[in-house]
């Protein structure tokens, strides 16, 4: 939940990563990432894809790169899953080969709204 100072709750222990958009429009913003504080800012990093409904981080350590995709899916389409579909396939054809980076991802939400049950 995002407050009327524009900010979520948390404790001292985290790092909440909002989407690059929450500056400019943060009634926007429906989805965060936390990042504990023992994690070294020098090994993950934040990715923009100017949403408001998903946050993205890359954490990198000596098992390569693994990428999180926080994701609010409205419940009346799947335009977001196609927009991140499409951001990730741009980033796999834009990077340059890294043999020492196998990057894993994993989307993290609510995918299931087609479901009644």
């Amino acid at each position: 939940m995002i407050s009327e100072f524009t900010t979520t709750i948390f404790t001292r222990d985290w790092r909440v990563i909002y989407p690059f958009m929450h500056v400019k429009y943060p009634s926007k913003t429906r989805s965060v990432i936390l990042i504990h504080v023992n994690i070294l800012t020098n090994n993950w990093s934040q990715l923009d894809i100017n949403l408001g409904d998903v946050t993205i981080v890359k954490l990198r350590g000596d098992w390569d790169a693994l990428m999180l995709f926080n994701v609010y899916n409205d419940c009346e389409h799947d335009d977001t899953v196609g927009l991140i579909r499409d951001f990730q396939k741009s980033l796999d054809d834009n990077s340059p080969a890294c043999p020492s980076e196998d990057a894993h991802t994993i989307w993290l939400g609510d995918f299931n709204r087609h479901h009644p049950y």
